[in-house]
């Protein structure tokens, strides 16, 4: 009896290394996945998340900055005719 229950022992710490190194084999499969379509995503030309909000709120800076440029040159433009127009007057 004593001999089927270290067989059984022995049986259980045998699944409970599998365990381990199933768990191990798992980190690693999910890591190299992880890697492979990172990969992918490089060569397609994506770009991360955090990446892209940060181009995207350079891109609204940058056009409220136009924004304010044409209004600025646009109101340039009209005082420049207003002058123009009132010394044709004189």
């Amino acid at each position: 009896m004593t001999n089927f229950n270290n067989l059984l022992n022995d049986f259980a710490h045998l699944m409970s290394g599998m365990s381990s190194v199933a768990g191990g084999m798992k980190s690693e499969v999910e890591q190299n996945m992880q890697n492979f379509f990172q990969q992918c995503a490089l060569q397609a030309g994506f770009v991360r998340r955090d990446e892209f909000d940060n181009l995207s709120e350079r891109f609204e800076q940058a056009v409220s900055r136009i924004k304010a440029l044409e209004q600025q040159l646009s109101e340039k433009n009209h005082k420049d005719d207003t002058n123009k127009n009132s010394k044709k007057s004189s």
